[in-house]
């Protein structure tokens, strides 16, 4: 029924609505008896009717939500709490460049061709350079902290960045090796370096031989044997678990959590994804965060002091985690 649904309006402050919008539109247009209505209301408007829609309407709304699916679907992980994480952006870049190359070659597109070409690369619009994927997004997959937040991801590990990396394998060395060195520094730095710990002379006991007659000749044998020290190699060891863990996808990551990484040096692991991942790769989050605190400073709590206010933004913004803890407290009671 018609009368049973409002049509979505675009709006300036959110992601995605005019696709939205649209997409709304076009199922709607699909039936028959639907677009007769909406044509007969567009119509019907008084002083100034709308044309009705026409057959090749529907098929330019259709592939231009075709089109920019790939794009909305972006733009949805990047600002999903689930997946802002610097380390998702390179995979979803590489994943949205794929698709618009496959529309690029879908010959039923007829219409959309010219939005494909522009979402791809440059072109010019009202006299001024309009940057598509290429231009505003290619150098990304050359930069080494984000290779490096793709690396340290548990779901992509350093298997997704030997793919993007695949026309340039010393950039996927120089990650890997990056790797390992971050790893390593934080080992020692914790720890402290035991492969040098091990390899520095000890302070021996005082021999037997100071001890006894300087006529037993036999006080050498009483002397400790010296014993080659098997010095460990830190860089080799990690070297190995980077490559055993980053040789797979992680598929069945849906929530990051410690158990995703190496038990060896487990935490050291959690560290460095947390250097490379904290970076959001949108602003999603932060505008989220003005929602909460339109929430809580309503007309009525104008009263709260600044304190009060920023604790409880804080709580709100943090309220899965308190939750988390409380179902973790209710089982072990």
């Amino acid at each position: 029924m018609l009368s049973a649904k409002k049509l979505k309006v675009p709006g300036a402050t959110r992601w995605n609505s005019s696709y939205d919008s649209y997409k709304m539109l076009s199922g709607l247009l699909q039936d028959l008896d639907t677009r007769k209505k909406i044509n007969d209301l567009c119509t019907s408007m008084r002083p100034n009717p709308i044309p009705a829609f026409v057959d090749e309407d529907n098929e330019v709304i259709a592939e231009y939500v075709k089109v920019m699916a790939p794009v909305a679907n972006a733009l949805d992980k990047m600002q999903s709490d689930q997946h802002a994480y610097m380390g998702n952006f390179l995979p979803n870049l590489m994943v949205l460049q794929r698709d618009l190359n496959l529309l690029r070659d879908d010959n039923s597109i007829k219409h959309a061709k010219p939005l494909v070409t522009y979402l791809l690369g440059t072109q010019e619009h009202h006299g001024r350079d309009k940057k598509g994927f290429t231009e505003r997004f290619q150098h990304m997959f050359e930069d080494q902290e984000k290779l490096l937040a793709t690396a340290f991801h548990p779901r992509f590990r350093l298997k997704m960045v030997k793919y993007i990396c695949r026309t340039n394998p010393d950039l996927y060395n120089l990650v890997r090796d990056k790797m390992v060195s971050d790893l390593v520094a934080q080992i020692r730095s914790k720890e402290g370096d035991v492969a040098s710990a091990s390899s520095q002379p000890t302070s021996r006991p005082q021999s037997v031989a100071s001890h006894t007659s300087e006529h037993d000749e036999f006080a050498f044998l009483l002397e400790d044997e010296e014993e080659p020290v098997v010095v460990a190699n830190l860089e080799e060891e990690v070297g190995k678990e980077v490559n055993t863990w980053g040789a797979i996808l992680g598929t069945s990551i849906m929530k990051i959590s410690p158990a995703n990484f190496p038990k060896e040096h487990r935490q050291h692991w959690v560290n460095c994804f947390i250097k490379y991942n904290t970076p959001l790769p949108s602003s999603a989050s932060a505008e989220r965060l003005f929602s909460f605190g339109s929430d809580i400073l309503r007309p009525k709590r104008a009263s709260l002091t600044n304190l009060n206010f920023e604790n409880l933004t804080f709580m709100k913004g943090n309220l899965k985690l308190v939750k988390r803890e409380r179902e973790k407290a209710d089982k072990l009671e």
